[in-house]
């Protein structure tokens, strides 16, 4: 969070999703530290969010659920599992 945001400037939200064999577990702060998302949140009173997929037997590259692994229809939608727990990561942020 860029100083001006912790100081009670406005600042809007951005939601970096790493891609697959590319989350904390897998790369450390490797996707975080190249891919200049803070630098660019730093100078443009942005925020930004990681959330992270993990590694699974289902899902062994740690990949966001883009072909449906957790079981069901909805996964890229309002109603999936992932896009509902960065919503409400997000709620958290705003609250």
């Amino acid at each position: 969070m860029p100083a001006s945001c912790a100081a009670g400037k406005s600042c809007v939200l951005m939601v970096a999703l790493h891609g697959c064999k590319q989350g904390y577990g897998a790369v450390g702060t490797a996707f975080i530290d190249r891919a200049n998302l803070n630098q660019y949140a730093d100078t443009n009173n942005m925020i930004v969010l990681y959330p992270q997929a993990i590694a699974t037997s289902v899902n062994p590259n740690g990949c966001w659920d883009w072909w449906g692994y957790l079981g069901g229809t909805n996964y890229p939608i309002k109603g999936g599992a992932q896009v509902q727990t960065i919503m409400n990561m997000i709620k958290e942020l705003d609250g």
